[in-house]
């Protein structure tokens, strides 16, 4: 059976980035890591994490940097654990007011698999796709 609990903040932020060494990935600077979002695990085992990011207006959040344990191979645990995410995060949105909700994900990824599941729709289908480029200031 799938738990979800909050983001323990800044405690997870080892974790995530033991999680994203493990595949090659370069640091999240930890000012970035929020403190809203929840983790997924079963038992000891911690199988994904995910954040929501909330804008300044109150209105709109996103689910971003979701990651799975390099532990975990893709399985049925592991879909149940992200959509127990994603499902735990609208709530967490709701709560605070938002009433739009989205994320960036990879197309033809598993994580757009899960969301279009879950009723997410793609806003560009038409559109080339996007590359999120990011600048440190």
């Amino acid at each position: 059976m799938i738990s979800i609990r909050p983001i323990k903040y800044p405690e997870d932020y080892s974790t995530l980035m033991d999680w994203w060494a493990k595949r090659g990935m370069k640091p999240l600077n930890k000012a970035i890591f929020p403190g809203t979002g929840a983790v997924a695990f079963t038992g000891p085992l911690e199988i994904a994490m995910s954040f929501l990011y909330l804008d300044v207006g109150g209105a709109f959040a996103m689910i971003e940097w979701t990651s799975v344990n390099p532990a975990c191979a893709m399985s049925r645990t592991t879909v149940e654990a992200v959509r127990g995410l994603f499902a735990h995060l609208e709530e967490q949105a709701k709560k605070r007011g938002c009433i739009c909700i989205t994320s960036m994900v990879k197309d033809g990824g598993s994580e757009q698999r899960i969301m279009s599941s879950m009723g997410y729709a793609s806003q560009n289908a038409d559109d080339p796709p996007h590359i999120m480029y990011a600048k440190t200031l």
